[in-house]
């Protein structure tokens, strides 16, 4: 079979309790990364639950450990599905490298002390780092979209199977964060306000989150392991 017609990646049995590993805990911290927001967003203070997840979420110790556990968890994902397309010496292998290297930068620049988690507070930052901080990681953003509509419609025409349901997915993804980013954005400057209501909070945080996850785990689903019993050889008694 030609590596253009692969359906999926072959991986070991090791690697592939790996990755069901790293992507079951990246869902976790990634909503507790999405949870953290929905508090700012429609500035919940009450309940128990809640108020302790904001305070490990938005605090500085808390948000760098989170940032640091989804970025690593998503980055080894992304570096198994790289080395196997560098396996069947595919091109794509150096635009999934481009991905990797602008997360880890994102990450490296999101360690300011200035930084916020909430994304309508990050305006009110003047200091010179934190503008430098906004303006990298929108330009980052921008690239790593472009990239990855690359790399989505290049798995769509080369493969086949899971590896170009992903390419759909990631697309369709795509289309609907940019949708729903250009709404918000819409309501909250026709209405005038910086926070959401707990109802419209509540959705927009879940839209984000599933929209974020779904290629993560469409992803994970090109990279497989095949149990295949072997026979016993002729000569074996």
């Amino acid at each position: 079979m030609k590596h253009d017609k692969l359906s999926f990646f072959e991986v070991g049995r090791n690697m592939s309790k790996y990755l069901s590993c790293s992507l079951g805990l990246y869902l976790v911290f990634q909503g507790l990364v999405e949870v953290g927001d929905f508090v700012g967003l429609a500035r919940v203070s009450s309940g128990p639950l809640l108020y302790g997840v904001s305070r490990i979420t938005q605090s500085g110790v808390g948000h760098f450990l989170l940032m640091l556990l989804t970025t690593g968890l998503l980055v080894s994902i992304y570096e198994c599905f790289r080395r196997s397309l560098s396996k069947v010496k595919s091109l794509l292998s150096y635009v999934v490298l481009a991905i990797i290297t602008l997360m880890v930068c994102d990450f490296l620049v999101s360690l300011s002390p200035d930084s916020t988690t909430d994304m309508f507070q990050q305006v009110h930052n003047t200091s010179r780092f934190a503008s430098f901080s906004i303006r990298f990681r929108n330009v980052s953003s921008l690239l790593q979209s472009l990239l990855s509509f690359i790399l989505s419609i290049a798995l769509i025409v080369k493969y086949r199977g899971r590896i170009a349901a992903y390419g759909w997915v990631n697309v369709a993804c795509m289309l609907l964060s940019g949708a729903g980013i250009g709404y918000l954005y819409t309501f909250l400057a026709n209405n005038n306000v910086d926070f959401l209501n707990r109802g419209m909070a509540f959705a927009w945080t879940a839209f984000r989150y599933v929209v974020g996850i779904l290629p993560v785990v469409f992803l994970r689903r090109t990279l497989v392991h095949r149990d295949i019993k072997e026979s016993k050889n002729e000569d074996d008694i």
